[in-house]
């Protein structure tokens, strides 16, 4: 069986809580290169954090995923110019974040540093702030989108994993999409050592437990369950993943999981037929969106687009 990647951003690399919750879900997490001079500098101001990403690339968890040549890509001309249209987002992205023009070609460390220098800024009030870190964050959307198209493209189970949703992209024609949320979806605490994560990866029905909400995911969406077989399904599936995690004496809380999916107009029709908001207390919720995609994120209508990880009452 294929392994199932997910991929972050630098940002999130540096957040133990979210590295937790998605090597739970993952056999192995993407992370587009950052290369040693841009972890050096990290390691100045999170060196906790810093050896603990470290940790996880010495024993395979996290791997820096390289930008492909381009003889290794299947691109089409519209993935190509998807692409450059990416690099113009990305470019704009940044320049908005550091209120001025910005060249792409500069070193990372430099666009961190600056970064870091405009938020530590004492006449910078909160909402700018916000505002900043808004934007870091639809940047590290674009960098994790982009990486998980290249992967895909080279046969790569891979999808973005973020920790807000999908921003709405003005530059392409919008398609449809269903978001499904799971609101009480059990996470481990904060303070799960990483020895339990280990254990509870090498147990061979772990994984079991994910694909099997998977594919509730791709039952629903294709309306193949009637409404109270959905809740049923979806209650014993969750009680089953948490009893897992208890299992391996994993401490949890009750956080949030959401999984985007290319659905196309039938299959987002067959699931606002299904009234699903006249179950009554329903464990997740499923909405139809527009949202402009990538071209290599097309390619797969009625499968998963991105896994959106959130704690209850942030992100944190």
């Amino acid at each position: 069986m294929a392994e199932l990647i997910g991929v972050i951003d630098g940002f999130h690399a540096l957040r133990p809580p979210f590295l937790k919750r998605t090597a739970l879900l993952f056999d192995k997490i993407a992370l587009p290169e950052v290369g040693e001079v841009m972890l050096n500098k990290w390691s100045e101001t999170q060196r906790d954090e810093c050896n603990e990403l470290l940790w996880l690339i010495d024993r395979g968890i996290v791997f820096e995923a390289k930008v492909p040549k381009a003889d290794m890509l299947s691109l089409t001309a519209e993935s190509e110019s998807e692409l450059e249209l990416f690099a113009n987002e990305l470019q704009e992205a940044v320049e908005k974040m550091l209120g001025g023009s910005l060249s792409l070609d500069m070193p990372s460390e430099v666009i961190v540093a600056k970064i870091t220098e405009q938020l530590k800024n004492p006449e910078l009030d909160l909402n700018a702030s916000l505002k900043i870190i808004g934007h870091f964050l639809r940047v590290g959307e674009h960098i994790s989108r982009v990486f998980g198209c290249l992967l895909r493209s080279q046969g790569t189970k891979a999808y973005p994993v973020l920790s807000t949703s999908l921003n709405k992209q003005s530059a392409a024609s919008p398609s449809d999409v269903i978001e499904i949320v799971f609101n009480n979806f059990p996470t481990p605490s904060e303070d799960t050592p990483w020895e339990q994560i280990l254990e509870y990866r090498a147990d061979p029905d772990s994984k079991a437990r994910f694909l099997g909400l998977r594919n509730w995911i791709n039952e629903t969406i294709r309306a193949n369950l009637s409404p109270t077989e959905i809740e049923e399904k979806l209650e014993y599936l969750l009680s089953e993943y948490k009893r897992h995690l208890e299992l391996h004496k994993m401490k949890t809380n009750t956080g949030i999981l959401e999984t985007v999916v290319i659905s196309g107009l039938q299959i987002a029709e067959n699931l606002v037929k299904l009234k699903l908001g006249e179950i009554g207390k329903i464990p997740f919720a499923a909405r139809h969106r527009k949202i402009a995609l990538y071209e290599g994120e097309l390619t797969s209508p009625g499968h998963e687009l991105a896994y959106i990880l959130k704690t209850q009452d942030a992100f944190g």
